[in-house]
C-alpha cells in the first residue's frame, strides 16, 4: 500500500468508514453524506493508500452514487478495485496450490489471515486488499514444506533484516526465525509466508487448539482455521504483532465486520485470545458510531487513521487502547525471543539503520530504540 496522506474531512472520513461494513451498508447514510457534497479526489487517494479502494467502490456501487463522481474519478476508483479483485483471485489460486503440493506430501497446513477469508467471506474476499499468503505449518516440518515449495518452483526472498535482529536470506539454508520463514516468493511473484506458530506474538499453547478446530480442505484456499480463531489470530495480529498500528485499523474493522457476519463467536474469541479481542470490539463499535457521527475534535476507532494528527486527542486515544491490548503480546515477545528482542545484534542495527558494522554511529542506534519506542507509543503508532 503506497505511504500517502490519509487525512480526510469529516464527511469523507464517515463515508469511507461507512463503506467497511461489506453486507451491512448503511446506503441511507452513504447518499445523505454523497448528497452534500463530497471531496471524492480525495476520498479515494484515501482508500487506495489504505489498500481500501475496494471497498470504497462497492459502497459508491451498492449506493448507487456512480454519477455523482466525476467519470475520471470512477473510473480511477473502478479500476483499482479490480486490480484489488484479479490479484485476490490470483493469491487465492497460487494458496490452493500450495495447499495441494504439500498435502501431496503429507504436510498439513492451513491458510491464515486475509487468505482464511477466502472461504469464510469469499464476497468480501474479493474486496480486501491483501500484499501475502500466510500459511502456518506444523514447526517440526516447516523447512521440509519450504524445500517441497522450491522444488516446485518457489525462490527465496532478497536478502533482508528479521524483527528480531537477525539476517536471513537466500544464501544457504534459512535459518526458523520470528514466526514464520523468510519468504518466498511463487512463480506469479507472489510472497508466501510460512509460518512455523501463530502471528500476533501468539505462544504455542494457541496452536494446537487451532489446529483441532480448523475447516480441512473443501475450500477455495485448502484448509483454514474456524472463523472464531481466525477472529481471534488477526486480532492478535493487528493488536499484538503490530501494536495497533494505525494503518491497519480501518481493514481490521472490516475484517471483523465479515468474520462477525460469517458466524464467528465473538465471546468465544475473548475467552480465548483476551485483550486484543477486547480491544478489536471497541475499534468495531467506535468506528460504527464514527459512521453516524464523525469526530469533530479526536478520531473514534478506525477514524483516527483519516483525521488530522494534530487534532487533540486522537493519538492518545489510541495509544491507550493499543497499550491495554499489546502488554501482553510484549511479555510474549521478550520470553520468546529473550534479550535479543531488546538488545538486537550489531548485524540486524546496521542493516537496519544503514551504518556500517563498524561505523562510530553504530552504538547511538542502540540508544534510539528506547526514545523509538516510546514516541510510538505516546503517538500510537
Amino acid at each position: 500500500m503506497p505511504s500517502e496522506r490519509t487525512w480526510l474531512a469529516a464527511p469523507e472520513r464517515a463515508f469511507l468508514l461507512g463503506c467497511l461494513f461489506e453486507g451491512a451498508l448503511d446506503l441511507a447514510r452513504l447518499r445523505a453524506l454523497a448528497s452534500a457534497g463530497l471531496d471524492w479526489e480525495a476520498l479515494i487517494d484515501a482508500a487506495g493508500s489504505l489498500g481500501l479502494a475496494g471497498m470504497l467502490f462497492d459502497g459508491i456501487e451498492a449506493a448507487g452514487l456512480g454519477g455523482a463522481l466525476p467519470p475520471a474519478l470512477l473510473s480511477r476508483v473502478a479500476a483499482e478495485a479490480g486490480y484489488i479483485a484479479a490479484r485476490n483471485a490470483l493469491h487465492a489460486h497460487v494458496a490452493a496450490r500450495v495447499h495441494r503440493t504439500l498435502s501431496a506430501a503429507g504436510v498439513a497446513s492451513l491458510a491464515l489471515k486475509g487468505t482464511a477469508m477466502a472461504h469464510h467471506a469469499p464476497r468480501y474476499f474479493s474486496l480486501r486488499y491483501q500484499a501475502d499468503l500466510d500459511i502456518l505449518i506444523h514447526p517440526a516440518e516447516v523447512h521440509r514444506a519450504a524445500d517441497l515449495l522450491r522444488a516446485a518452483g518457489y525462490t527465496d526472498y532478497q536478502v533482508g533484516a528479521t524483527m528480531d535482529g537477525r539476517l536471513f536470506g537466500a544464501v544457504g539454508r534459512p535459518k526458523q526465525l520470528g514466526h514464520h520463514l523468510p519468504p518466498l516468493i511463487s512463480p506469479e511473484s507472489i510472497t508466501v509466508e510460512l509460518h512455523h506458530e501463530l502471528p500476533g506474538h501468539l505462544s504455542h499453547r494457541f496452536d494446537d487448539g487451532v489446529w483441532a478446530r480448523a475447516l480441512q480442505g473443501g475450500g477455495p484456499v485448502g484448509a483454514v482455521p474456524s472463523a472464531t480463531d481466525l477472529l481471534g489470530i488477526l486480532c492478535a495480529h493487528v493488536f499484538g504483532g503490530h501494536r495497533g498500528e494505525r494503518r491497519y485499523l480501518p481493514r481490521h474493522v472490516a475484517d471483523l465486520n465479515a468474520l462477525l457476519a460469517g458466524g464467528a463467536s465473538l465471546a468465544e474469541a475473548e475467552r480465548i485470545y483476551g485483550a486484543p479481542v477486547t480491544a478489536s470490539l471497541r475499534l468495531l463499535e467506535e468506528s460504527r458510531a464514527a459512521v453516524a457521527r464523525p469526530g469533530r475534535l479526536w478520531g473514534r476507532g478506525a477514524e483516527v487513521v483519516l483525521a488530522p494528527p494534530w487534532w487533540p486527542w486522537t493519538r492518545l486515544r489510541r495509544a491507550l487502547l493499543v497499550r491495554g491490548a499489546t502488554l501482553e503480546g510484549q511479555v510474549g515477545l521478550l520470553a520468546g525471543v529473550g534479550l535479543g528482542a531488546l538488545l538486537p545484534s550489531p548485524d540486524f542495527m546496521a542493516e537496519r539503520y544503514g551504518v556500517g558494522r563498524r561505523s562510530p554511529l553504530l552504538p547511538l542506534t542502540y540508544l534510539w530504540r528506547p526514545v523509538r519506542a516510546l514516541l510510538r507509543l505516546l503517538l500510537g503508532r
